[in-house]
């Protein structure tokens, strides 16, 4: 088998010894005996042929004198995710998800780094000579193509041959100046925060202790944990470290989320490799399969692994109040956004139950002080600044002895809670309004629109210097027009204030007019919330600003705090929901779910979405109770109930799944999660909408108009442990029941709302994110259908039967992808064993004829020659072109392997 890469140029004059000057420099790199030790060059050679083994695309490229490039790509589909925990992550299972790694002049040789350990004592400094001797920077996308010279859309140099002066060395773009393709996959950026900055110091430890990926995850969290030299010196054996460490790692292998990784266990000879912890690049590319599948257990801030009650599909932010505010700031802004594309019915839903929730007073939870917007706010004021005549002109603000500031005096009121004195401010209306460094503007008071500080100038803000009882200091005075000044010896002002504004009202007003004050334990502010939210254009106009890049910019024109808030409710929604229209997925209503708007003079439906509460591992678990049950009665149906709650409630619901920790309504049947079988009794439950009884509005943008919400449960068939059965059903186990659609009645049909109405935006409207979600073709075989317990089938209004289709919930698919590396035999690479040219031919034609037959697998050794590496056939390069014969090929071996020799004018072959 012949590598199907090659070097660039670059690479070339960096590491062979055929190309460098006769006096090399003390970094050349020297040959190398066939049974010496390998150069770097012939290591990432081998490395990377050893990865196109296990089917993975390889490619070297942007190469210089600093160092180079390596991509390594695999189509996403080897992942093996179900479709649901495809779209919770936005991840498009037709593209590739690609890690470029760009190295300095040395590629990363774990066997050096391996022999240096013995010895030092200081793990930790040891790790940063590491970093230094081989600096690695690695970036995580997806791409439609594994070909580099796709991945950028700046990376394209000119033609090989053109009449402008050919390919320039500096026309290979490297990814750090290049413009990436749209990248839709949420977890891109926080994997290549995650592996630029821990992958290093976790393969240190992989190798110095012989762990897994579990164990030296679970040191570099205790390191976090400020102890620091855990697992980071010789005695952290004796200090029980180790133990420690190996007894995480036979928890996790005894856990379910170890099932989630059954793909990457069943590719016997790939762990194998793996495990030697020899090709960096397998170690990386595996480590980062394991990390997307097991993604839901990590902060997307902090990246470590969450114990939480309640995880889902999603990637989530911890708790942290640092990571939470990084996640607001700059983590989670391109993430909410995406996930606004396509789905723009499940973005209206959670604003209107954020809505009912703040209606009626019952959000929880709540955002906190961290869903925030920082800037000038304009502040509540009362009462008018004096004038100070000067001829036919005014003036606010006289000049004072000494020149600290100009005066300006007037009156203030203090009748609204918003102008109230400090409590230690010697109750002066002044300091209650003004304090140092807010901004003073004039109003005139015909048009309420600020006057600006002179003829000269258009600014209308003037800065205030010093507050006293009486009268505060400007540090510049306000010209006031004669027509202005003639009629009016006191005007209105407003005050803007630099400040952080939230949605969190303070226990307590601050001790000092400068103090924070105590948000511990505070209350939602909801009158903000509410007026918040009414700011909020409809969910379609917002998903226009998303295509063309300016939804922060126009919402802020609205609220700064719009775009915090839009932020925190769709990234803090823990449930995965996806609305349903495809006769396929559709819970089958007999009758159709028409039938119940009949009787309703306007438009009425019932919508469902897929509903998704429980984490991977849950969810495991689950099915692994359900193969139990299914031992011990074969027969037995499948157990779905339906749950009903008021509107109000379906907010934290969605976000802390169905407990029984808030009692709503009652107990009369003991402690449980109350289900029914029939959707009219948990109607009945859902229709009171707020819970002083009185009716509430609707959010104002919504499209839906959304009444009622109803979820259908599947629950572990074993009634005989559940806490009661009539009339209701009353289950203890949570973790026996995972939700699994939503029903919502709605009084608005969003296709009849109008076109999509956007104010003039500086940015083309030009739509710069594609389609939100590839989903694969459903195959046209029948639908199947959940075999139900007829004895208590669910039902729906009015006694209607329900049909359930058959789906997939967990995070991986039923059966394993065929794009995994199961069916590949084991690499062996003979370094240094001679062959002539006919037994090279032989062996072609075997792996040919290999290949052929499909006996790639099957326990057979695939062995590579040293020499399989050296030039590739023509027709090996004319399947790999695009086409183009201008296009420039990066890979091709006549521009960068079979290149001329400058000193003796001959084609060099070369050799490892």
């Amino acid at each position: 088998i012949k590598s199907s890469r090659a070097f660039s140029r670059e690479v070339l004059q960096a590491y062979s010894p055929s190309f460098a000057t006769p006096s090399p420099s003390p970094r050349s790199f020297s040959s190398s005996s066939a049974s010496g030790p390998l150069s770097s060059r012939q290591l990432l050679q081998r490395h990377l042929a050893e990865c196109e083994h296990y089917l993975y695309k390889t490619h070297v490229f942007s190469a210089d004198r600093f160092g180079f490039e390596v991509a390594i790509a695999f189509p996403a589909k080897r992942l093996g995710l179900s479709e649901d925990a495809a779209t919770a992550w936005n991840l498009d299972v037709d593209r590739y998800i690609v890690c470029i790694m760009q190295f300095g002049t040395k590629y990363v040789d774990l066997q050096e780094i391996a022999k240096q350990v013995p010895n030092e004592s200081d793990y930790g400094q040891l790790k940063e000579a590491c970093k230094t001797t081989y600096p690695v920077s690695v970036k995580v996308l997806t791409s439609t193509t594994p070909n580099p010279k796709h991945f950028f859309s700046n990376a394209r140099p000119t033609s090989v041959g053109s009449t402008s002066g050919g390919t320039s060395e500096s026309s290979l773009q490297s990814p750090a100046t290049a413009a990436p393709e749209a990248d839709q996959f949420i977890l891109s950026w926080t994997l290549t925060d995650h592996l630029g900055t821990n992958l290093l110091s976790l393969i240190c430890d992989r190798i110095w202790w012989n762990l897994g990926w579990e164990s030296v995850e679970f040191a570099a969290a205790e390191r976090a944990a400020d102890n620091r030299q855990f697992l980071n010196d010789a005695r952290a054996a004796f200090r029980g470290e180790f133990d420690k460490c190996l007894e995480r790692e036979i928890q996790f292998s005894r856990s379910a989320a170890h099932g989630l990784l059954s793909v990457l266990e069943q590719e016997q000879y790939e762990a194998s490799a793996e495990a030697r912890n020899e090709n960096f690049l397998l170690l990386v590319v595996r480590y980062l399969r394991r990390r997307i599948l097991l993604c839901p257990n990590y902060c997307l801030i902090c990246h470590r692994r969450q114990a939480v009650e309640f995880s889902t599909l999603k990637p989530f932010v911890c708790n942290s109040q640092l990571c939470q505010h990084q996640a607001q700031s700059v983590g989670l802004g391109k993430i909410f956004e995406t996930e606004m594309v396509g789905n723009e019915i499940v973005i209206d839903l959670l604003v209107s139950l954020c809505w009912a929730a703040v209606e009626v007073r019952a959000l929880n939870p709540a955002p906190d002080q961290t869903v925030a917007a920082s800037g000038l706010f304009p502040m509540d004021t009362n009462g008018r600044v004096r004038v100070v005549r000067i001829g036919r002109d005014g003036v606010i603000g006289r000049s004072t002895l000494g020149g600290q500031g100009y005066r300006v005096d007037g009156d203030v009121d203090t009748s609204n809670d918003n102008a109230r004195p400090h409590p230690h401010s010697r109750d002066s209306p002044w300091s209650a309004q003004f304090q140092p460094g807010d901004l003073l503007s004039i109003l005139n008071p015909e048009t309420q629109q600020p006057l600006p500080l002179s003829t000269i100038t258009l600014s209308t803000f003037a800065r205030v210097v010093q507050v006293s009882d009486d009268h505060i200091l400007i540090d510049q005075p306000v010209a006031i027009p004669a027509s202005l000044a003639l009629h009016n010896q006191r005007l209105p002002f407003r005050i803007h204030r630099k400040m952080e504004q939230h949605f969190v009202l303070p226990n307590s007003a601050p001790n000092l007019p400068n103090s924070k004050p105590d948000l511990s334990n505070s209350k939602p502010d909801y009158e903000r919330l509410e007026a918040v939210l009414r700011k909020l254009p409809p969910v379609r106009t917002m998903v226009a600003y998303v295509h063309t890049g300016s939804l922060r910019r126009e919402l802020d024109a609205l609220d700064p705090l719009c775009y915090p808030l839009l932020s925190w409710i769709i990234s803090s929604n823990r449930a995965h929901l996806r609305a349903l229209d495809s006769e396929r997925e559709l819970v089958k209503v007999q009758g159709g779910l028409a039938a119940f708007s009949s009787g309703y003079s306007g438009y009425k439906t019932w919508r469902q979405f897929v509903m998704l509460m429980s984490s991977p591992e849950k969810e495991e678990e689950f099915q692994r109770e359900k193969m139990r049950l299914k031992s011990e009665s074969p027969n037995k149906g499948e157990l779905y109930a339906w749950h009903g709650s008021r509107l109000e409630n379906w907010h934290s619901i969605i976000r802390t799944a169905l407990n029984f920790n808030k009692v709503l309504n009652g107990r009369a049947y003991g402690n449980g999660v109350y289900m029914a079988s029939d959707a009219q009794t948990s109607y009945g439950y859902s229709q009171q909408y707020a819970s002083n009884g009185k009716a509430k509005s609707q959010w104002p943008q919504s499209t839906l108009d959304i009444r009622t919400c109803l979820s259908l449960n599947e629950v572990i068939n074993r009634p005989d442990k559940f806490v009661s059965t009539a009339p209701y059903l009353v289950v203890k186990e949570e973790h026996w029941i995972t939700t699994r659609y939503l029903f919502v009645e709605c009084f608005k049909d969003p296709s009849e709302s109008g076109p999509v109405t956007t104010p003039e935006l500086s940015v083309p409207a030009t739509p710069s994110l594609p389609t939100f979600l590839r989903r694969p073709s459903s195959s046209q075989r029948a639908v199947k259908y959940i075999h139900l317990d007829d004895s208590r089938r669910p039902v729906f209004l009015n006694g209607m039967r329900v049909d359930i289709p058959e789906r997939n919930h967990g995070l991986v698919a039923d059966e394993a992808p065929r794009e995994t590396s199961i069916v590949v035999g084991e690499f062996i690479y003979a370094n240094g064993e001679e062959e002539t040219e006919e037994q090279g031919d032989d062996e072609d034609e075997v792996m040919l004829d290999a290949q052929r037959e499909g006996t790639r697998s099957s326990g057979k050794e695939l062995r590579y020659l040293d020499d399989d590496f050296e030039d590739e056939d023509d027709e090996d390069e004319e399947e790999e072109e695009d086409g183009d014969e201008n296009e420039f090929d990066y890979y091709s071996d006549e521009d960068m392997l079979d290149f001329e020799d400058a000193k003796e004018g001959k084609k060099t072959v070369l050799k490892p």
